[in-house]
């Protein structure tokens, strides 16, 4: 059987050089396998998605998509996906639905927006500057620098009534 050679040598290549190079690969083989075998020890999974993040609350969110229900100034509701590494605004612009917006840097209040009770611990605020703790713990999010991390509600403001309300 004609077995082609993983390590093809040069015509001017040295047997010395040739052999260091063949050294070189199985050292490198070795480390790579021995990363692989200390994730696997761990617990660590070397293939996780890249759509699974960790939230500023310290849980993983492993959907691929949450559904975020949007409830207009008038009282519609809108249905968008948001994956867990999107912020809110950028979703909802994606799929076609305007929302208020101005910095894009969650240090305005622009894209604020609400979460009921039961959504407030549903949301990652952790990139926002502006809204205080209290703003925080009343439901308050902006939407641009807002990612879900389960299912929510949010209930969004016409510019009037954000001016209005901050």
């Amino acid at each position: 059987a004609n077995l082609v050679p993983l390590v093809t040598p040069c015509p001017s290549e040295s047997l010395e050089a040739l052999n260091c190079r063949r050294t070189h690969r199985s050292t490198m083989f070795v480390r790579i396998a021995t990363i692989i075998v200390g994730l696997a020890a761990t617990g660590a999974d070397a293939f996780t998605p890249m759509t699974q993040r960790w939230t500023g609350q310290g849980r993983m969110a492993v959907r691929s998509e949450f559904k975020v229900t949007l409830k207009g100034p008038n009282g519609d509701l809108t249905e968008i996906e948001c994956p867990p590494d999107k912020f809110i605004l950028d979703a909802a612009e994606e799929q076609g639905v305007a929302l208020p917006f101005d910095c894009r840097l969650g240090s305005c209040v622009a894209c604020a927006a609400r979460v009921g009770p039961e959504d407030i611990g549903n949301v990652d605020n952790s990139e926002q500057f502006f809204l205080s703790d209290e703003l925080l713990a009343d439901g308050y999010i902006l939407s641009c620098a807002a990612y879900p991390t389960a299912d929510i509600t949010v209930e969004t403001f016409s510019s009037d009534e954000v001016n209005a309300r901050f």
